[in-house]
């Protein structure tokens, strides 16, 4: 056979030539400088190609196509190497385009789909970020730290006496805000706790990445969470109110803006912040401030008022000793002093509680009366002008004077600062104006101890400033004398005389009143 009867690939498509074809019949190349088929001699006239061959069922073949099945490669095989395929005519062109889009969308939906599934949050329960969820007593959240710790309660006491706030709305725009340490805010059961604190610590201590997370919380460690709850008071709230409370998810403590309802079971710390939400075991914190609420009211509970939210203050530093709790069973008051579950619950007196809630039923009793006369004379008693003996030292006077008294061997202690800034006290009892701390009873506890103890600050005549005084009585020590302590302050100012009455519920609290020279 000669070259030109060999048979080659057309090296532009890759089709198989006719033996001594000049020209592909696929796509019109001209393969006359191919190796296969040998370069033509000088002078020799180009030859020219054939009109591109019809494609198609039925076309006629074109010339110099054999008859018999068509040349190239077998179907479905590739390419020669060093060879691309080219689309047959321009409806494969589009069939290829549309095929390319429809992938491209597919992508697109595909992963849109996977973004959505790894960044979305797992927890079913989570609310925006700025809503508040409503918990009904007894209700747990999604993913709550333990099971139980504490008894399901119903309602709450009677509000007797009215929960007292300070400073009116709280948080911007939400209910009423109050300190913690305000007697008769909370409740419980005398001589049984809401909390087991044992199970709490025990539960934590077996699982230690929910111990990191609740210790973190609460601004602990997870090795110092037994020393931490043991300084904590089990209490049920008596009004609905306003925490961050925190489930559990992911390795971490997911934190939730929710109203707990009164009746809730909590422990509370001593500037009577709730800690810990006792019917999950879930770490509780102060809510932020919130100047829009947003609720979610899928568990609203009959009664809920927004605008009678209590939120607790916590701008004040206080440690309270005793806490004042209303019985919820019986709306008797008691006390409870801190880091106890009961066991050392004492009732309050009826003069204990008309000290703290002048407008109670009890205190409106007249004492029991006699018919009977007591006896008369007609003799008159002696008359002396000796005045009676007094205990009472001598205090110094003049153009100010403060005069401190209780009833108790309390460490009370009296502070007055001055309109210059300058303060007088025990710790700076004496100031370049004249002021003089001349009598300081029970201080530091230390012997003669008084029941009938004074303190007084005086400026003498001629050395006080004018201007603004402001006073300040704090609870110190209680040298045996527990209990809340009341006081009276009198103010002597260039002969006129005022009188403030106060009460101090537990060591660390202080009361403040102004008065003007």
């Amino acid at each position: 056979m000669s070259m030109d009867d060999q048979a080659g690939f057309c090296t532009n498509c890759g089709a198989l030539l006719a033996p001594g074809a000049q020209f592909c019949n696929s796509c019109g190349t001209s393969v006359s400088s191919s190796p296969d088929q040998g370069q033509p001699g000088a002078g020799a006239e180009s030859p020219t190609p054939p009109s591109t061959p019809t494609v198609g069922p039925g076309a006629a073949t074109g010339t110099g196509m054999p008859a018999g099945p068509p040349y190239g490669p077998p179907p479905g095989a590739p390419p020669p190497p060093g060879t691309a395929a080219v689309p047959e005519d321009g409806a494969s062109r589009r069939k290829w385009i549309i095929g390319g889009v429809i992938a491209l969308v597919v992508l697109l939906i595909g992963g849109a789909a996977a973004f959505f599934l790894l960044t979305r949050d797992d927890d079913d329960s989570a609310a925006g970020e700025d809503e508040i969820l409503l918990e009904p007593a007894g209700m747990r959240i999604t993913n709550a730290f333990t099971d139980s710790v504490g008894q399901l309660v119903g309602k709450a006491s009677p509000l007797r006496p009215e929960v007292p706030t300070v400073g009116g709305a709280a948080g911007g725009a939400l209910g009423h805000l109050a300190k913690g340490d305000t007697p008769g805010l909370y409740g419980g059961t005398q001589r049984e706790g809401t909390c087991d604190a044992d199970q709490l610590v025990e539960f934590l201590e077996e699982n230690p990445d929910k111990a990191a997370a609740w210790a973190e919380v609460v601004g602990t460690e997870p090795d110092e969470i037994r020393e931490y709850v043991e300084t904590l008071t089990p209490v049920l709230l008596r009004r609905d109110t306003l925490v961050t409370n925190h489930g559990f998810s992911n390795g971490e403590a997911t934190p939730l803006l929710s109203v707990l309802q009164a009746g809730t079971a909590v422990m509370v710390d001593r500037q009577g912040i709730p800690r810990v939400k006792c019917n999950c075991g879930n770490p509780l914190s102060p809510a932020p401030e919130i100047t829009d609420p947003q609720f979610n009211r899928d568990d609203e509970w009959e009664g809920f008022d927004e605008d009678q939210v209590v939120v607790i203050d916590t701008d004040v530093e206080i440690d309270i000793d005793v806490f004042v709790l209303v019985d919820n069973e019986t709306g008797e008051f008691f006390n409870r002093p801190f880091g106890t579950n009961g066991e050392e619950d004492e009732p309050l007196s009826d003069e204990e509680v008309c000290e703290l809630f002048p407008d109670e039923d009890v205190c409106d009793e007249e004492p029991p009366t006699t018919d009977e006369e007591p006896p008369t004379t007609d003799e008159e008693p002696p008359t002396t002008d000796e005045e009676p003996p007094t205990t009472e030292p001598d205090l110094g006077t003049g153009d100010v004077q403060v005069t401190l008294r209780w009833e108790s061997t309390a460490d009370v202690d009296l502070e007055v600062t001055a309109p210059n800034g300058e303060t007088i006290s025990y710790l700076s009892p004496s100031a370049s104006s004249g002021g003089e701390l001349d009598v300081d009873a029970n201080s530091n506890c230390d012997p003669p101890l008084t029941s009938n103890p004074v303190e007084n600050i005086f400026w003498p005549t001629g050395s006080a400033p004018t201007g603004t005084y402001t006073i300040d009585v704090s609870y110190y020590q209680d040298c045996e004398g527990n209990g809340p302590q009341s006081f009276t302050v009198t103010v002597k100012v260039d002969g006129q005389t005022e009188t403030f009455d106060g009460t101090l519920t537990g060591e660390g609290g202080t009361e403040t009143f102004t008065f003007d020279r």
